[in-house]
């Protein structure tokens, strides 16, 4: 990593006009974090999978292979490669050779990025009541695409180059001698393209019939995909990260703030507003994408892969999205110094729920009774039954996804009381009401989705030919063949089997209740011990996410009979084939977080500075989906699947709260300075100095283990729980090469929800940061600073959670290091020097 940069401002006229310009540079080649994912070997690919059947390869537990292994006189676990489909083999031959006789290989790719940040502010006092500024910040980072030019495997991740430009105009003006007036006006462009290299496409390995929307790509997933770097029993080619497309946006806002001090009162009041267009080509669903689980026919993914037994192929169009948000808000707060030793603040703030809306005033909406009763859409004549279109009756007016909610009102508390008078002891407390405004990109999934950018799913396809050859969801192909590409009208036909997200129209608005107590004492001259009581309640989360059109469970049930035991299908035969999935946002998740904050303080005094806080604390929630899709657990089953922040992502298929539950937290910063030495020589070498030190401490985030199959075979996301058969978990010696027990667990039987407990633990983080500086006096106004840091002194490795899939090579053990960017702390060792010229 390398940075660099320089900064220069001054007077353009003096005592009026200033200006300030700075730019920083950084430039990151780094090894590529080693991937492990398990492809075929020279023995599978001669028919023979004794070996990778095996509790070798098997996490300790022999798998009998179904047929078509073992039969035609070939014994147990063996077949004859004829049986093997060409295009499986096509593929294989292209896939990096494996290291060991359960097919691992391992990888990295490249990693090469450029960051590019640039501000500059000019500052114009007009008069001693009136000055203005202006400032803007730029931002941009191109990240080099993964690809190493030669492993397939290696493309995971597209270029991208991404630029951000805000620019903001300030005006300040005091009126008399207690009247302030702020007036800002904002404008933010964010440009985020991403473009894919061109490696390998379907029609290079033979199969028919599919259309390619960007050559050279190919999304393939074998096993059940990437976590961590690793695919735990299988392979994965590209994902979601790699097609081509685009991410923009435009933002404008106007803000106004008038602080008036009136006696032993400073009244506050404001209003903002902004409004925001997105727009965007994600081409997620346009790449059509195989994926092979095992559970088709063989019992392992590799084996269905080999023998071209896919359990779901999806298509579509590309995805043009068109969110449109606006947001508007008044507050009235004032600040009041009831006596000498108590203050009181107190406000309200005026905060509507104005609905997004879509830019091409494209939606839909379904209903259980809408389908019932046979309703078709006025507008859109060819909609299946329960949808509701844009125009017809009982939609909200002008495109919007939603109804709007004025009555928002959130009135804040707060008071400061020192019981002594003294200012050694102080007592505070506050309660707020907040209310949450959804990204726009929560609703990029309805406007963008079925019709318009339509997506098909298909169950048990042909991987030969996916449209024409009989599947488990058309078992005479789909009718009429490859629908794609296609261009949506009113007049249109829908796509069978399409995959839709349901907004529901008069969803209430997330809003989160907090309130805090804190006791403060001065301790001697130097110290601040200080304990808080943190709080709050989410009300209204959105999330989980149902699952509307979910599979009825019976004896014969298989994956590749979910389509027809679909509850649509069940209900009405003729209409149900035009749904697959049907994800409906719930309105009603609850989230909650409670902790004890402990800090201890020592301000600079005898050349030492200390600062540390402990957090002791809990958090529990619904989850919240901030991208929701078609997808979704059972219904009914949001309370049973309730956990601990960022644990039940895996089991319920939703997004939880970032970061996780961490029980425990502790940060602890000090600051050493040498003392003046009286000798000059001592005084010109050792003194100056100051060595700083930041320790980070925190214990490990919760989480479920998975299966790694479907096995309640309905259709929804909450598919996967495993079974706790062990009250305790782990193993008696945890470590990284073996952090949870497997005989702790086992796969449920075929309808049957997992109980995995959603509060397992991983290992924590340990982290310690350094810093030595000094500067040094070149003559008047003129010093030269030298500082050297290191960055994770110790090269401390903080672990990943373990791999959570049961049936995989590697459940239990911990297979990599933390990611920086998601988990906090997961670099190696960073050190780094620095000379600053001050004049």
């Amino acid at each position: 990593r390398n940075q660099f940069g320089g900064v220069i401002g001054g007077p353009i006229i003096k005592n009026k006009l200033f200006f300030f310009g700075g730019e920083q540079t950084t430039t990151i080649r780094a090894v590529p974090t080693v991937n492990k994912q398990f492809v075929p070997t020279a023995q599978m690919l001669a028919g023979d999978f004794t070996t990778f059947a095996s509790g070798q390869c098997q996490n300790g537990k022999d798998v009998p292979l179904a047929a078509p292994f073992g039969t035609n006189g070939y014994a147990l676990n063996t077949i004859d490669p004829k049986l093997f489909a060409p295009q499986a083999l096509a593929l294989a031959a292209r896939l990096p050779k494996a290291a060991n006789a359960c097919g691992l290989t391992q990888f990295g790719g490249v990693s090469n990025t450029n960051e590019y940040l640039t501000t500059g502010k000019v500052d114009y006092q007009k008069t001693d009541k009136h000055t203005m500024f202006f400032r803007y910040m730029g931002a941009a980072r191109n990240a080099s695409w993964d690809y190493d030019g030669t492993n397939i495997l290696t493309s995971s991740t597209g270029q991208t180059n991404q630029k951000t430009h805000s620019l903001v105009f300030g005006d300040t003006y005091v009126f008399g001698t207690s009247v302030v007036n702020s007036f800002h006006l904002t404008g933010i462009r964010t440009v985020n393209d991403r473009i894919h290299p061109e490696i390998i496409d379907y029609n290079d390995i033979g199969v028919k019939n599919v259309w390619l929307p960007f050559k050279g790509h190919m999304r393939l997933e074998v096993g059940s995909g990437v976590v961590n770097g690793v695919n735990p029993n299988g392979f994965t080619i590209s994902g979601v990260n790699v097609q081509p497309g685009y991410y923009n946006s435009v933002e404008g806002a106007i803000s106004d703030d008038l602080s008036w001090i009136k006696g032993s009162h400073q009244w506050g009041f404001g209003v903002y507003w902004s409004h925001l267009n997105f727009t965007a080509n994600s081409n997620v669903n346009a790449a059509p994408f195989f994926s092979f689980s095992g559970q088709v026919k063989t019992g392992l993914a590799l084996a269905d892969f080999l023998t071209g037994y896919p359990s779901s192929f999806t298509a579509g169009t590309k995805s043009e999205l068109y969110p449109r948000q606006t947001y508007f808000a008044l507050y009235l707060q004032d600040t009041w110094k009831a006596t000498q030793h108590f203050t009181l603040n107190y406000g309200l703030r005026y905060e509507p729920f104005i609905a997004p809306y879509d830019g091409h005033g494209r939606f839909n909406f379904f209903t259980y009774e809408l389908y019932n009763s046979g309703f078709v859409s006025k507008t859109y004549p060819k909609a299946p039954v329960g949808l509701l279109m844009p125009g017809d009756a009982g939609t909200p007016p002008n495109g919007k996804y939603m109804f709007d909610r004025w009555f928002h009102l959130a009135p804040r508390l707060g008071l400061a009381w020192d019981p002594n008078g003294n200012g050694l002891t102080v007592v505070r407390a506050a309660y707020g009401l907040f209310n949450e405004l959804p990204p726009a990109w929560t609703f990029f999934g309805n406007g963008a989705g079925v019709p318009w950018n339509s997506t098909t799913a298909i169950t048990n396809p042909s991987f030969a030919d996916p449209w024409n050859l009989p599947s488990g969801s058309f078992p005479n192909g789909y009718p009429g063949g490859n629908p794609l590409p296609s261009v949506f009208t009113p007049s249109s036909t829908f796509p069978l089997s399409g995959n839709y997200d349901n907004i529901r129209m008069h969803a209430k608005s997330t809003y989160i209740q907090q309130w805090n107590l804190s006791l403060q004492r001065q301790v001697g001259a130097n110290w601040l011990l200080t304990a808080n009581y943190l709080g709050n309640e989410d009300v209204h989360l959105w999330g989980p996410q149902y699952q509307l059109n979910n599979a009825i469970f019976a004896p014969t049930a298989t994956i590749g009979n979910i389509p027809q035991r679909r509850v649509l299908t069940l209900a009405n035969p003729a209409v149900g084939p035009y749904y697959n999935g049907i994800g409906e946002t719930e309105d009603g998740g609850t989230g909650s977080y409670n902790a004890l904050l402990i800090s201890v303080q020592r301000r600079r005094a005898k050349g030492l500075t200390i600062s540390g806080n402990y957090t002791w604390s809990h958090c529990i929630s619904d989850g919240v989906v901030s991208q929701p899709g078609s997808t979704g657990i059972t219904p009914g089953l949001r309370r049973v699947l309730r956990g601990n922040c960022g644990s039940n992502s895996g089991s319920a298929g939703q997004a939880s709260v970032s970061g996780g539950d961490r029980r425990h937290v502790l940060s602890v910063s000090a600051v050493v300075e040498s003392p003046k030495f009286a000798n000059s020589t001592l005084r010109l070498l050792g003194s100056g100095w100051q060595l700083s030190g930041i320790l980070k401490l925190q214990s490990g985030t919760s989480f479920t283990v998975n299966s790694g199959t479907d096995v309640t075979l309905t259709g929804t996301s909450d598919n996967q729980r495993a079974l706790q058969i062990l009250a305790n978990p782990y193993m008696p010696n945890k470590n990284r090469d073996q952090w949870l027990n497997p005989a702790a667990f086992a796969r449920p039987a075929n309808g049957q929800y997992g109980n995995a407990a959603n509060s397992i633990r991983g290992p924590g983080i340990f982290q310690l940061d350094t810093g030595l500086t000094r500067k040094f006096a070149i003559r008047e106004g003129q010093s030269v600073e030298f500082r050297a840091e290191a960055f994770n002194l110790t090269n401390h490795v903080n672990p990943n959670n373990p791999s959570l899939l049961l049936n995989s090579q590697t459940f239990g053990k911990i297979t990599s290091a933390g990611d920086p960017r998601i988990t906090g702390p997961g670099d190696p060792r960073i050190m780094q020097l620095a000379l600053k010229y001050v004049f």
